[in-house]
């Protein structure tokens, strides 16, 4: 265990571990021009890298090296140890993108008018951390996500609503771009992988989860910079912990650092990034909401590794 990690420093720490995303098993079916396959992975490790000090390896070096151990015959999780071996990666990581996009639902006539419904899906399964060199899954991982049904548009006259405009916009975006990331589908995505993300990171430097199922596990008091949290020793959580704070869409609106252990379930925190949370303010107001404010009931994302702090 290192002990900047124990003892919470704020330095930037050292280089980490090396770890290597390697293709995931594409079962979406994904209506659109997305190489899943290939575009989760990037994805997942620029989230990695934004959280942590792990030094995640290049894409194309990725792939060059399960092109080279294919072609040997390896498959599997022989595959993934072969490229990890050939890499140098203290880790590798496998999965299957089981979903991944918008479902449209149409209801009446669409020439005259009717109703669509539209969910959002996003399903991570079976990752899986491979330490390279004991051959060992250390954890295998998932995260799938099922929106609840949109609010119905009405149709008229088979003119497109703001859903449907979104719905064609996102068959034209590249995933993960920019333009993605400013969907909302998009900034949904990008919670999935943050979880993702958070619990790789955490398993890797041998620290439990945060218990966040609890219905308490939420912003319970704020007070200036003082932020009072839902979750305290019995959730594992500790003095030094960076934690991101997360609106009702999911969007990090700030970072706070535990600061006191008050309870089992409850502890306080101070707000670490004013200036970015000022800045996502003022840009919020002057979209009309409340992005970069932190507000009671506001959820709780999982740890983050200490250098957070200094890469945001």
């Amino acid at each position: 265990m290192l002990a900047w990690l124990l003892a919470g420093s704020t330095t930037l720490a050292a280089a980490g571990p090396r770890l290597a995303v390697l293709s995931f098993s594409d079962e979406a079916g994904f209506q659109g021009d997305w190489d899943l396959g290939q575009a989760v992975p990037i994805s997942l490790g620029e989230h990695l890298m934004g959280m942590s000090s792990l030094q995640v390896i290049e894409a194309d070096s990725v792939r060059a090296a399960e092109k080279s151990s294919r072609s040997d015959g390896k498959r599997g999780q022989e595959l993934a140890i072969a490229v990890g071996e050939k890499l140098q990666a203290d880790f590798v990581v496998t999965g299957v993108v089981s979903a991944c996009g918008i479902r449209r639902v149409v209801a009446g006539d669409p020439n005259l008018g009717g109703y669509r419904s539209f969910t959002y899906a996003i399903g991570l399964e079976d990752v899986e951390l491979t330490r390279t060199s004991t051959s060992a899954v250390v954890r295998t991982m998932s995260v799938v996500r099922d929106s609840v049904i949109r609010p119905l548009e009405l149709n008229l006259f088979g003119r497109p609503t703001s859903l449907d405009r979104e719905f064609e916009q996102l068959l034209k975006t590249d995933f993960g771009s920019e333009e993605f990331d400013e969907l909302k589908f998009g900034r949904y995505v990008r919670g999935a992988l943050d979880d993702l993300a958070a619990t790789i990171i955490s398993t890797i430097y041998d620290r439990r989860p945060l218990i966040l199922s609890r219905e308490g596990a939420r912003v319970l008091a704020v007070d200036g910079e003082r932020v009072f949290l839902g979750i305290g020793i019995e959730d594992f959580l500790e003095v030094g912990d960076i934690l991101p704070i997360l609106d009702g869409e999911g969007d990090r609106v700030a970072l706070v650092e535990v600061v006191e252990m008050i309870g089992p379930h409850l502890s306080s925190a101070t707000l670490r990034n004013r200036e970015v949370a000022e800045d996502l303010q003022a840009t919020s107001e002057s979209a009309g909401d409340s992005v970069g404010v932190i507000e009671v009931g506001h959820r709780l994302g999982q740890r983050l590794a200490p250098d957070a702090l200094n890469q945001n």
